[in-house]
């Protein structure tokens, strides 16, 4: 198994990681600094329980 790597294909990981990491910087950041809308929906759905989300901590399922 060869272990180099050419120039251009880690040029193109790079590129495509450095790419990455800016995304979920603006994703995080855009919300906190309020410069970007979240939709209703999605901030519902990330702040509740699902509605099937058992937290009865007596219950045998919670008690192995």
């Amino acid at each position: 198994m060869s272990t180099r790597i050419s120039y251009e294909n880690a040029q193109m990981a790079s590129t495509q990681l450095i790419q990455c990491a800016s995304n979920i910087l603006t994703a995080v950041n855009g919300p906190l600094q309020e410069r970007t809308i979240v939709l209703d929906l999605d901030s519902s759905r990330a702040n509740t329980l699902p509605t099937d989300y058992d937290t009865d901590l007596e219950s045998d399922w919670s008690n192995p």
